[in-house]
């Protein structure tokens, strides 16, 4: 998992420059294995209604997209992501604190074995 200090702005999805780095050696990984990768954003529970943004699952979806986007760019095989938005549901921790908010902020990153019909 990768948490929302080291990737995004609250309530965004545009990656920060830290987040580039790290994610410059997982794609080098994932550039020389095989399998899919699926990527799963998720929110905290505090709702999100802005123009680009409608609701969390828009901002959970647009997180792992932009991982995607940058890993491709990166020169992972597009064809291989799986991108999947949770919104807020399935939380790491309870969203009773803004430690544990934060820590619910995060994309997480699966490298899967390539099966016939996946």
């Amino acid at each position: 998992n990768m948490g929302n200090v080291l990737l995004y702005t609250l309530g965004e999805a545009e990656l920060k420059s830290d987040a580039k780095v790290v994610l410059d050696k997982i794609g080098s990984l994932f550039a020389t294995s095989d399998g899919y990768v699926v990527v799963e954003g998720y929110t905290d529970d505090i709702p999100v209604k802005t123009e680009r943004f409608p609701s969390n699952w828009e901002l959970s979806s647009a997180r792992a997209s932009s991982v995607v986007r940058y890993l491709s760019d990166q020169g992972v095989d597009a064809s291989r992501f799986k991108v999947i938005g949770h919104g807020p549901f399935d939380p790491l921790v309870p969203n009773n604190s803004e430690e544990n908010r934060a820590r619910n902020r995060r994309v997480k990153l699966t490298l899967k074995p390539m099966l016939e019909g996946r």
